[in-house]
């Protein structure tokens, strides 16, 4: 997990992310398990991280809450899934919204 760590503070993503996902695959019973599932959707959600990626921070952090409920990350894990999901609601609306001034501008035009 310190590797990891010390990757992704340097930059070395495709590397903490290796490492971290090699983690989660640990069976169940496996202590710093909830840990590398948490430090996966924190690593998905950097913004300098050039693999960013906000559906699959939400998968691992979906996945934290369900098979460590009682874990204490999960109260941050239900933080940033709660912003995550707020962002793709936003995006969505962005798109209706752009659907319906399309539309309204095509009704101007003769």
């Amino acid at each position: 997990m310190r590797e990891a760590e010390a990757l992704a503070r340097a930059g070395g993503y495709p590397g903490a992310t290796r490492i971290l996902e090699e983690l989660a695959r640990q069976p169940p019973s496996a202590s710093s398990r909830d840990r590398a599932l948490y430090a996966l959707g924190r690593l998905f959600v950097l913004p300098d991280n050039p693999a960013r990626d906000y559906r699959q921070a939400l998968a691992y952090f979906d996945r934290l809450v369900r098979e460590y409920p009682e874990s204490v990350y999960v109260p941050d894990a239900r933080a940033w899934r709660d912003l995550i999901s707020a962002y793709f609601a936003r995006i969505q609306e962005l798109e209706r919204l752009k659907r319906i001034d399309a539309e309204l501008e095509r009704q101007r035009r003769p």
